[in-house]
């Protein structure tokens, strides 16, 4: 069949995966293939998923945000704002990574 690419080998995806840490949209762009596509032949050849916390933090600062702790120690127009955002978003919780 014209047009259909054959399987992708445990040991490209294990390298780009695990030991480059790659996302699943990167190792597709490196080798022609969708995300679904990669994740397809992980799944195929038994490769383990990161975690989300694992996925998160190699994603790096567009996950990860600095913070100011002290930010909400004093109150103050800007801090009241803030606080109303988060709250009025209704998606507030104790643990949002894992619902």
């Amino acid at each position: 069949m014209a047009g259909r690419k054959g399987p992708v080998s445990k040991k490209l995806l294990e390298s780009m995966y695990h030991d480059e840490q790659l996302s699943l949209r990167e190792i597709g762009g490196r080798i022609g293939r969708t995300p679904t596509n990669v994740l397809y032949w992980m799944r195929q050849h038994g490769i383990p998923s990161r975690t989300l916390a694992v996925a998160n933090h190699l994603s790096g600062p567009k996950w990860s945000h600095d913070r100011n702790r002290a930010f909400f120690r004093t109150w103050s127009p800007e801090m009241a704002w803030v606080l109303g955002l988060m709250l009025s978003d209704g998606c507030v919780r104790r643990n949002s990574a894992y619902g």
